[in-house]
């Protein structure tokens, strides 16, 4: 199930920390958000992680690229 999203339609990216993080692509704008918690809990908290999966991926790439 996935978390409700007043902005767009959202399609799963992944999860980190046991689930605790999820992510997620709104389908219409192109966004990516991460979600924290468990859903059901009631205690959510949404951020906007990028504008676009094409930046995330910069982002992580930059992120992950290996050290001199």
């Amino acid at each position: 199930m996935s978390p409700t999203f007043h902005r767009g339609r959202p399609a799963f990216l992944g999860a980190f920390e046991d689930g605790v993080i999820t992510y997620w692509l709104l389908i219409d704008s192109g966004e990516v958000w991460m979600v924290r918690g468990y859903e059901g809990d009631g205690d959510q908290q949404y951020g906007l992680v990028s504008s676009s999966v094409a930046a995330l991926q910069k982002m992580q790439s930059v992120y992950m690229k290996p050290r001199r």
